[in-house]
């Protein structure tokens, strides 16, 4: 396995505040199986792509080691397709896309050799073939169908360094934070999950005004940001067992909706554009 700028993932773990987990140590690669692991694939045409890695979590319902051990990793990758498919992708984006859906949904199911997610963390040069699908290809029911959007396979390959990668380790996280990123115009705020089975996943697409964008910086990766708790921006979730911040609330997101995210001594102002994905992970609950 080829190590993928250790010194970058060092990195992050200084720019994350609080953290639940450190960033993954590729120097320490973790034991565990072989396998596929679906993914939400995000961006718009002609911005970059993103892979959203799907968790599991260790526990009553998937078990506590062996197989769901290869699934225990919050991580995001910046991707590229192959020139069919991303012509593929542009098209279908189109088509699919509305006024009340400005972000499709894509997910993406690995078809060729199974992979540990640290394999595509560490080597800078991983790429795969895989069946990409508008829709979910887990046929979750808050989603459209899977359907294939090429005739064949698609090959994704890893384009830059990870956006962010953690294996979770048990770390406790207290307030309620996301992790952003983007370029181009184009940025994102992603839950960071907890070691949790009641902690949910959160994808939304945002916008800053030219004041936010230039304290941004011209590169923002995995930056982990706090979400004051406010009720014209947050929304509490129904949840028993969510008792601490990370849990307990998300983002209300709303279109045109706007978000204080907080960093460091800033406080930005963000817009909110679309929820692109929310998987309550109400099957990894804890009894």
């Amino acid at each position: 396995m080829k190590k993928q700028f250790k010194a970058t993932l060092i990195a992050l773990t200084s720019l994350l505040m609080g953290q639940a987990s450190a960033a993954y140590d590729c120097e320490q690669p973790a034991t565990e199986m072989s396998g596929f692991h679906n993914m939400v694939v995000f961006g718009k045409p002609g911005t970059q792509l993103y892979a959203y890695h799907l968790p599991l979590f260790p526990g009553q319902i998937n078990g506590a080691r062996g197989h769901v051990l290869m699934h225990t990793y919050q991580a995001i990758w910046p991707i590229t397709l192959d020139d069919d498919s991303a012509k593929s992708y542009e098209q279908t984006f189109a088509q699919r896309q509305s006024a009340a859906d400005m972000f499709p949904f894509f997910s993406l199911s690995p078809r060729g050799e199974r992979f540990k997610v640290p394999d595509m963390i560490c080597d800078p040069e991983f790429k795969t073939d895989v069946l990409l699908a508008y829709g979910h290809v887990e046929g979750n029911p808050q989603f459209p169908r899977p359907e294939a959007i090429t005739s064949g396979l698609s090959q994704i390959t890893v384009s830059a360094p990870t956006t962010f990668a953690i294996k979770f380790d048990k770390g406790v996280k207290n307030d309620l934070t996301y992790l952003l990123f983007g370029k181009d115009d184009s940025y994102y705020l992603v839950h960071h999950l907890n070691n949790n089975e009641n902690s949910y996943d959160q994808i939304i697409a945002v916008s800053f005004g030219d004041e936010a964008k230039a304290k941004l910086g011209a590169l923002i990766e995995a930056k982990e940001v706090v979400i004051p708790i406010n009720k014209d921006q947050i929304e509490e979730r129904i949840d028993a067992n969510a008792s601490t911040n990370h849990n307990k609330y998300k983002i209300k997101a709303l279109s045109g909706g706007k978000v204080a995210v907080t960093f460091g001594d800033d406080t930005l102002e963000a817009t909110i554009i679309e929820e692109i994905y929310f998987n309550e992970n109400a099957d990894l609950k804890v009894n």
